[in-house]
């Protein structure tokens, strides 16, 4: 994303091979453990998915996770098709 990369230019993309949890994608796991950081912030649109399931497993390798929730972000399939009515607002 080049918008974080603009703004942290040090910080490593690492692409996933299709896993819901990033934690199983053996490249973003040593990424994080080489920074030697114990805290991590988590962010994701499905908190209940993209941010729970690597937290755990955060959890269980001694790390503290802080979790970042979007309460306003919506899933594309659920906006409803354009013209939208003037009381919806996208953000």
């Amino acid at each position: 994303m080049p918008e974080i990369h603009q703004l942290a230019p040090h910080a490593v993309y690492v692409p996933r091979k299709g896993e819901v949890n990033a934690w199983d994608n053996d490249d973003f796991v040593a990424q994080v453990e080489a920074t030697g950081r114990r805290t991590l912030v988590m962010a994701g649109v499905w908190t209940s998915v993209c941010v729970m399931f690597p937290a755990l497993d955060a959890k269980s390798r001694d790390m503290r996770s802080m979790r970042w929730w979007m309460p306003r972000a919506t899933p594309a399939r659920w906006l409803p098709a354009p013209p939208w009515p003037a009381s919806f607002k996208v953000a």
